[in-house]
């Protein structure tokens, strides 16, 4: 019997963004990883499943919205 092991994290990207300048997320079982799309070779930031979710909240509360 073989078992399968993924070659890495799926990446996801919103379905508003309309270029390649996005902001992209592997969201796994205990952490969510965070990369600029226009480098994806580039530095991961990891944070928590829980404070995804803040931030989320927060998000969806407009606390990060651009005045």
């Amino acid at each position: 019997m073989s078992s399968f092991v993924p070659e890495g994290p799926t990446w996801i990207r919103s379905t508003v963004c309309a270029s390649t300048t996005c902001l992209e997320v592997a969201i796994g079982e205990a952490q969510v990883m965070l990369r600029n799309s226009t480098s994806p070779e580039g530095p991961e930031v990891a944070v928590t499943r829980d404070e995804w979710q803040v931030f989320l909240q927060g998000a969806k509360n407009g606390d990060f919205d651009l005045s």
